[in-house]
């Protein structure tokens, strides 16, 4: 199917530009809720950084640049996937994408809860309540929904002001960070001896595969590529500007938080809340540490809702184009008749991230809900990143047409760049299978991941078999 005879079934709009794109990619890929866990490993994992950006982000945005300008059409991995093995992988690559959602979204609200008890004094205990994890959550998706049903017109100024709210936390660590390591010095020992890279432990193992996922999302913005304007020359620009802002932010922060926190003390889930306190208490006593760290909370909270507006964005695309190729009920690939957004679908998904948010909250404290879902959610999402990698070998030898891009090097670079992301994304999909330091529960996080693994496998195979069936009966 064409570009534009896709376009037409669709009945989407070209909306967003340039600027919308690396805002997009900003919001999408550039976190704060890990980059405590990464700086805890000291001054080595600026080291790290490199090899993730280097291993993983740079085959990655090669990629997905190439695939976007050979086929920019709605649907994004899945159509690249169908294209290169067929119907089923296609289906299973988007169902994955899709579902691996349905466990982020629940992360990373239950994290923008967290900091929200941070906003106002006195009610830090919050932070582990599950009953106000939930409540919060589903308020927070409900939101998301109904501004996503309005079209990503009304959602760009959103994604902009979270994209900006974002950049404030991260300038005030950066402020801190300087500031207090000419004054004071710094809290974690930076000597060129603690600078070499090591490998100690399954923790530091775990580690590699999080920071790996922390540069993942570069190809969420071409699920929407027929709401692109112009494809194939804003998002290689796009995938550049924001892939090295988003590489100096990380690895920056990283070495500021450890200036104003000592490594060993870092936490996943209350990091920057501590890190920006603690600097604050340096500076200026308890009053501005208090003042500090409730400012960074509430912009934390508008980032992370950034965050999950455009992953739902991004996700909600995926049922709409397989709705419309009749594996999914038609009714997904419905279009709102004033928006112009698939409606059905967005509606889907908020429904079902909501169940997934309380599925998530049984079992164990906050700090260990955590813990099995971000593990949850790496393995989950790195399955379809596997297809997009293999995607861009097996769709190496199609015809391109001018204005197209192509991997440097022919046949040779692009079996380097795929290789190296399939590898890194194998690696870091097993070393998410190993519980880290902060699962007290080994038995329960073993049962969580791939008792949750196989029956998201199990009902994506049910699924595409029913579609077909229904398709076959059809025709």
């Amino acid at each position: 199917m064409s570009t534009t005879s896709h376009r037409a079934a669709t009945g989407l709009r070209p909306v967003l530009t340039f600027r919308d794109l690396v805002i997009f990619y900003v919001v999408a890929v550039f976190g704060l809720r890990l980059i405590p866990f990464a700086a805890s490993i000291g001054p080595g994992i600026v080291a790290f950084w490199v090899v993730a950006f280097l291993g993983y982000c740079v085959p990655l945005a090669l990629t997905v640049a190439t695939l976007s300008s050979r086929f920019p059409e709605e649907g994004g991995i899945y159509v690249w996937s169908k294209r290169a093995f067929g119907d089923f992988h296609g289906f299973m690559t988007a169902w994955t994408y899709w579902s691996a959602n349905f466990v982020f979204f629940p992360g990373i609200l239950f994290f923008a809860a967290s900091q929200s008890a941070f906003v106002l004094p006195g009610t830090a205990e919050l932070s582990e309540d599950r009953t106000y994890l939930i409540g919060w959550s589903v308020a927070a998706i409900a939101a998301v929904t109904l501004l996503n049903i309005r079209g990503l017109r009304a959602a760009t100024w959103f994604h902009a002001l979270s994209a900006a709210a974002r950049l404030v936390p991260a300038a005030l660590i950066i402020g801190l960070g300087l500031y207090a390591l000419v004054r004071y010095g710094s809290a974690t020992d930076l000597s060129m001896g603690n600078w070499a890279p090591s490998v100690a432990g399954i923790r530091d193992l775990f580690l590699l595969s999080t920071l790996a996922y922390m540069f993942a999302g570069f190809e969420s913005a071409s699920t929407l590529g027929e709401e692109l304007k112009d494809p194939r020359r804003n998002v290689p620009r796009a995938l550049l500007s924001a892939g090295l802002l988003i590489t100096v932010l990380y690895i920056v922060l990283s070495l500021c938080l450890m200036v104003l926190v000592p490594a060993t003390e870092l936490t996943g889930l209350e990091g920057f809340a501590d890190a920006v306190g603690a600097g604050a208490a340096r500076l200026g006593g308890a009053r501005l540490s208090v003042l500090a760290t409730s400012f960074s909370s509430a912009m934390l909270v508008l980032m992370i809702l950034g965050s999950a507006s455009v992953w739902f964005a991004a996700t909600a695309r995926l049922p709409f184009v397989v709705g419309l190729d009749r594996y999914l009920p038609a009714v997904f690939g419905r279009v709102h008749p004033r928006f112009r957004t698939p409606w059905v679908a967005c509606l889907f998904l908020g429904g079902t991230t909501i169940a997934f948010i309380f599925l998530s909250a049984f079992g164990g404290r906050a700090s260990q809900i955590y813990n099995i879902v971000i593990s949850l959610e790496i393995v989950i999402f790195f399955i379809p990143n596997l297809c997009l990698f293999a995607s861009l070998i097996k769709l190496h030898g199609v015809e391109s047409r001018p204005g197209e891009i192509r991997i440097p090097g022919g046949r040779v670079g692009t079996l380097a760049i795929g290789g190296a992301g399939f590898l890194v994304t194998a690696v870091s999909l097993g070393l998410a299978l190993i519980p880290g330091e902060g699962v007290e529960d080994v038995a329960l996080f073993y049962s969580s991941v791939l008792g949750s693994l196989a029956l998201n496998l199990a009902v994506g195979v049910g699924l595409y078999l029913f579609g077909r069936r229904r398709r076959s009966s059809v025709q």
